[in-house]
């Protein structure tokens, strides 16, 4: 099943953040994946299917195009 959920944040090139995801979002053994897609861009990175309880860290290193 695939959920649709709203941007997290908006980004400049070569930035470094750190984003807090819902708890809303996040419940025990809950699969995510992430999507990060560039204004104006033609290809959006997307990160593989991976499982997150509440308070793990999650790095998502986006390559330049």
């Amino acid at each position: 099943m695939r959920y649709l959920v709203p941007a997290l944040a908006l980004l400049t090139l070569n930035t470094k953040t750190k984003l807090v995801i819902p708890s809303t979002f996040v419940s025990s053994g809950r699969q995510l994946q992430f999507v990060a897609d560039p204004i104006g861009g033609t290809h959006a990175s997307i990160s593989d299917q991976i499982y997150v309880d509440p308070g793990d860290e999650v790095t998502m290193v986006i390559p330049p195009s």
